[in-house]
């Protein structure tokens, strides 16, 4: 009897722990083959190693691509315009450009639209006064960092002389 109520104990506690949740697997990738011929064309970089990303990595990529058939043209042209920015920097800049841009996704939902909606009243005004709050942010900017300090940087490193 004893055992009996341990037993009818031991169950409850285990009902009553939460339920650990498995995140749903991703849906398989299709074959390269089984793709939109446009598609297959953007993906040529990566027919070498396409077996070897995992499916997660494949659905971003596809994602990506379906996003990039959808942009309009000036959309596009912008995007490379900035795909070739980003590639001209050392490797140094572009990791701090990849930090700020992983920062900024992991914002809650409300302050990136903030940041976006900024933005874009910043990017509405004129060059001249654009111009000007530029170098009005740099100015304070520098006005709070340490002398001999650079920007650029994930941590603030001092300049070293070479």
């Amino acid at each position: 009897m004893k055992t009996c109520r341990l037993l009818i104990i031991f169950l409850f506690f285990l009902l009553s722990l939460p339920v650990q949740a498995q995140p749903p697997a991703p849906p398989p990738m299709p074959d390269l083959n089984e793709l939109e011929p446009e598609q297959r064309r953007l993906l040529e970089g990566f027919q070498q190693s396409w077996q070897d990303l995992s499916p997660a990595q494949q659905q971003r990529i596809i994602r990506n691509i379906r996003r990039w058939q959808n942009m309009p043209p000036e959309q596009r042209d912008r995007a490379r315009q900035r795909g070739r920015e980003f590639f001209r920097h050392d490797e140094e800049r572009r990791q701090h450009i990849r930090n700020n841009f992983e920062n900024f996704r992991n914002l809650p939902e409300e302050e990136r639209r903030a940041i976006r909606q900024s933005f874009r009243r910043f990017q509405s005004l004129p060059e001249g006064r654009r111009r000007e709050l530029m170098e009005e942010f740099q100015r304070r900017s520098a006005q709070t960092r340490p002398p001999g300090f650079r920007r650029g940087t994930e941590e603030e490193t001092p300049d070293r002389e070479e």
